[in-house]
């Protein structure tokens, strides 16, 4: 009876380490798994970053290459400048006109008087 016995603690004591490699090979599938979920995580992640360190490259440019304060300051002035020279061009403008004017009156009196009357 004790060789029996003892055959059933044995069969008891292999089930029992069957039982625990199993919840043990369960765990490092479980971890493994999650480590590789993990990773494949970071590794999108990583490409987003990568794009999103491009655009911030390209937006850092664009601000480094965009027009100053004082840059839109001179600017402004300068078209100031221009429409008060446009304006000043179209008052002579509006001078020569008159005095064209004038002169076609004076022209066309001028042919009056030369012009015979019967014809």
């Amino acid at each position: 009876m004790t060789d029996r016995w003892n055959l059933e603690e044995w069969r008891f004591l292999l089930d029992v380490i069957q039982i625990a490699a199993i919840v043990a090979l369960w765990a490092y599938t479980v971890v493994t798994r999650r480590s590789q979920a993990n990773t494949k995580i970071l590794e999108e992640h990583d490409g987003r970053l990568d794009t999103i360190e491009k655009d911030l490259v390209q937006i850092r440019q664009r601000l480094d290459d965009a027009p100053s304060h004082d840059d839109l300051q001179r600017i402004h002035d300068r078209i100031s400048d221009v429409r008060k020279e446009v304006a000043d061009v179209g008052k002579s403008v509006s001078g020569l006109t008159a005095s064209s004017e004038a002169i076609n009156r004076n022209l066309g009196l001028l042919n009056q008087l030369l012009k015979p009357e019967g014809k």
